[in-house]
């Protein structure tokens, strides 16, 4: 999906509950990118669609180079907000088909949460174009397990009741073969972690409007999907609180013409 005007700024309205109520990358991640990416304290990163710093900040905080490229002015600010006190972070206004980066000056590309909205065709011929000749491509998604439970799969009934564009946009969409034409001559690999996510009733309130795909606090459906997702969680919390678990995806490889 192309990063259109719509798919750019979809998630305006949502940064301060995606901030607070978006999973965040298991640490596993790191190890996962200095084995097989040759990722060291020298290179650099590009993360693309860096949103409000999520994976951004993961890299920094183990002392990475990062450029963090968001088209998103709302979730762009955030992030500059959030993590100006790192050096190492370098925050620019661009897209995935128009990074604005030097040529050839990108070690290691990383996309958490955002390829499904980009053009793949305009997206490959600018990674390569950023990439140095030997440097990799990771693309990563933190992806609902709607069967690890009973409470996640009510979760996920829940979104197919009430998503607006759900079946049409959700990151669960990503196909394997898709990312491998992606890749395609070059061979693509797959790892995935296990991350879960603990939160109290006011946390799966936020999870929820994090979310671009269901209705907002000014819709009409909303006071009705509340109402469903606070039954839901009444039935499977335990002390409080439920676990939101999620296969956490990567997809890393190196990229050619």
């Amino acid at each position: 999906m192309s990063t259109s005007i719509k798919s750019t700024e979809r998630f305006s309205n949502t940064v301060e509950y995606y901030i607070k109520y978006r999973p965040h990358y298991p640490q596993q991640i790191i190890a996962l990118l200095i084995k097989h990416c040759l990722l060291g304290p020298s290179k650099i990163i590009a993360d693309i669609g860096s949103g409000t710093g999520i994976l951004t900040k993961l890299l920094l905080d183990n002392n990475f180079q990062v450029r963090g490229v968001e088209p998103n002015q709302a979730m762009r600010i955030a992030a500059e907000q959030i993590l100006q006190n790192y050096k190492n972070f370098t925050s620019l206004d661009g897209t995935a088909e128009q990074t604005t980066l030097v040529s050839h000056s990108i070690d290691l590309i990383t996309v958490a949460q955002a390829f499904h909205w980009f053009d793949p065709i305009k997206v490959k011929q600018e990674f390569l174009r950023i990439l140095k000749p030997d440097g990799w491509c990771v693309l990563l998604w933190n992806l609902r397990d709607s069967l690890a439970s009973p409470f996640m799969h009510a979760y996920e009934e829940l979104l197919l009741k009430h998503g607006t564009d759900y079946k049409q946009v959700a990151a669960e969409n990503v196909k394997d073969e898709k990312i491998r034409k992606f890749f395609n001559p070059l061979p693509m690999n797959i790892e995935i972690v296990e991350n879960i996510q603990i939160l109290d009733w006011e946390g799966v309130k936020g999870r929820i409007l994090s979310t671009s795909y269901l209705p907002k606090t000014e819709d009409q459906a909303y006071t009705i999907l509340m109402q469903n997702a606070k039954q839901i969680f009444e039935h499977y919390q335990q002390e409080g609180k439920v676990n939101f678990i999620y296969q956490c995806k990567c997809y890393y490889g190196q990229l050619s013409v």
